[in-house]
């Protein structure tokens, strides 16, 4: 029994970079020498002294080409990435981090002699490693437990925080599986399946891992050919269709401009379909700036026509990313008299999320814009995103009803009490309201009597591309 039991628990928790450099060292010795490559240092990296992605690369290509792989050999590959690795680096400094690579190295290796099949670790990025097991005599089935096993045993591996200096710091893996027949795969496939499961893990709010599904392949070459077709044929292949808004008379007043994507002949996708891509991909705010353009482009085209009586306002999406931007308020009135357009033409549909959280920011903007003549209405409202404080913080114009609060209402007591309410609050707060999805006659008649100002739906027209030109 210890004297000073009370010390005993304060103690440090054990770290194996303590000694990690003697781990890995004889590590670093025995699988170089015992895969007969020279002890050459292009193989190893030098702050965890695992092996390199050179390496990785020349036993990936030895572990699938093998000719001792048969029908049921197997193997199983996991990228593993130390989550928030950058904010490590600013907080604790390089140094620190270093040795916090070095720690994961080190864990990943204790034990390793116990993986089946021929198994190698190498560190492959700035914050990622690669586990390749291979030659692993078995059925798909039994594969797939075991790498569910390898898994739950890597995950085990970050429980315990890394202790640098007198701090402890907890960290966070995300893994990325894949598994497959040795003979089938090659090089290239076996690394972007893993790569894909590891996206789709760092994108999961709870669960560390992700195993590769072939669904995810096609969601990256869908997404490839959208930024592809935005970046180089934008013009041909991202139409706008627009769709009328009719007021209390069914008059047409205005439009909203809902974007469109071509992917091939005859093939049109819908922008809920394909727009949350181009915000993964960081494309966001250049394709808002091209569809407000094309927007003032065709008010002036209107104009021109002799068109715009009929116009009073066109409805732009705007992701709150792009409204947030600091030269938000610098190009929106520059493309606007660029074009020689109303201003009091515009108006910005604007959905609440994350990036709309800074309210006096945010506030600040609308007002500037709308001295200018901007207007601002609140979409999606009734979904769960918008909230009340976004209606009383924010100087809107107006609010829209999410369709999916509008598709029962004559149907469903409670929808249609809810909408009701909705309609009661904006009222008293002096905003307009606009209901979208309206397609059934008794849905039109019931948003009537709660005093609805503005619908869209397919009851008055759907959406279609513009027919009005200058000569």
């Amino acid at each position: 029994m210890s004297e000073h039991p009370k010390e005993e628990q304060k103690r440090p928790l054990p770290s194996l970079a303590e000694n990690a450099s003697k781990v890995l060292k004889h590590r670093r010795e025995k699988i170089l020498w015992g895969n007969k490559l020279s002890y050459d240092t292009q193989y190893i990296d030098p702050i965890t002294c695992l092996t390199n992605r050179h390496y990785f690369y020349t036993k990936a290509f030895t572990v699938l080409k093998s000719k001792f792989n048969r029908e049921n050999t197997h193997s199983i590959l996991l990228l593993i990435d130390v989550a928030d690795f950058k904010s490590i680096n600013m907080h604790y400094g390089y140094v620190n981090a270093d040795e916090c690579l070095k720690e994961v190295a080190a864990r990943l290796l204790d034990g390793i002699e116990t993986i089946k099949g021929d198994v190698s670790l190498s560190r492959t990025g700035s914050n990622e490693f690669a586990l390749l097991v291979g030659s692993l005599i078995m059925s798909s089935r039994e594969t797939l437990a075991y790498a569910n096993q390898l898994v739950e045993r890597i995950a085990k591996k970050f429980e315990l925080p890394v202790v640098m200096g007198e701090q402890e710091c907890q960290l966070k893996a995300h893994i990325g599986v894949t598994h497959f027949v040795a003979k089938e795969q090659n090089i290239e496939s076996m690394i972007h399946e893993a790569s894909l499961a590891l996206e789709a893990a760092k994108k999961h709010p709870l669960r560390q891992f992700s195993f590769f599904e072939p669904k995810m392949a096609k969601v990256s070459l869908f997404k490839t050919e959208l930024v592809n077709s935005f970046e180089k044929e934008a013009d041909k292949r991202i139409l706008l269709y627009y769709q009328p808004i009719v007021n209390r008379h069914f008059e047409t007043v205005g439009y909203e401009v809902l974007a469109r994507w071509q992917k091939d002949p005859g093939h049109i996708i819908k922008g809920g379909d394909f727009i949350p891509y181009l915000q993964e991909s960081g494309y966001i705010v250049d394709f808002d700036k091209y569809i407000f353009e094309k927007v003032c482009e065709q008010l002036s085209i209107w104009e021109e026509d002799g068109s715009t009586e009929m116009v009073d306002f066109v409805s732009v999406n705007i992701s709150p990313s792009s409204f947030m931007r600091a030269d938000f308020l610098l190009y929106v009135p520059k493309v606007i008299e660029k074009y020689g357009i109303d201003a009091k033409r515009i108006v910005f549909e604007i959905t609440e999320d994350e990036h709309l959280s800074d309210f006096e920011a945010a506030k600040r903007k609308m007002t500037l814009l709308k001295e200018y003549g901007v207007r601002f209405i609140l979409d999606d409202y009734g979904t769960g995103y918008a909230s009340l404080s976004c209606l009383y913080r924010l100087p809107l114009n107006g609010v829209k009803i999410d369709r999916s609060m509008i598709e029962d209402i004559d149907r469903d007591e409670k929808s249609r009490k809810i909408v009701s309410l909705i309609f009661s609050m904006a009222q008293e707060i002096g905003l307009k309201v606009v209901a979208e999805g309206v397609e059934r006659e008794t849905q039109r008649d019931l948003l009537m009597a709660m005093g609805c100002n503005y619908f869209q739906g397919f009851l008055f027209d759907s959406p279609a591309l513009p027919v009005l030109h200058s000569s």
